[in-house]
């Protein structure tokens, strides 16, 4: 699959967990105000990825285990997915950067 393919994809399925009503965008470590402001920050990343502009810096501290999408999850079931999806970030990372 097309590296772009692939990122984008992830960042639909990272749009359909962050669906869940029960996310915490109240925490104060937390970059977002509603979630309003996650899916329009990731539908800005789905534009990039479709242009081939990604922000890979930005990507990575998305996904990254003590920031960003990590401070939402509210559940144990959100956070197992949320795992998964970093996981697959991670893995897409390491096949797409330049050493």
């Amino acid at each position: 699959m097309d590296a772009h393919l692939e990122l984008i994809q992830l960042l639909k399925d990272t749009i359909e967990w962050a669906l869940d009503t029960r996310m915490d965008f109240g925490d104060v470590y937390s970059q977002w105000s509603s979630q309003g402001d996650l899916l329009a920050q990731l539908n800005g990343h789905i534009l990039d990825a479709k242009e081939e502009t990604a922000d890979f810096g930005k990507l990575n501290r998305l996904y990254a285990p003590t920031a960003g999408l990590c401070e939402i999850v509210e559940t144990d079931n959100s956070i197992k997915d949320y795992m998964s999806l970093a996981a697959r970030f991670d893995n897409w990372y390491a096949s797409v950067r330049q050493i």
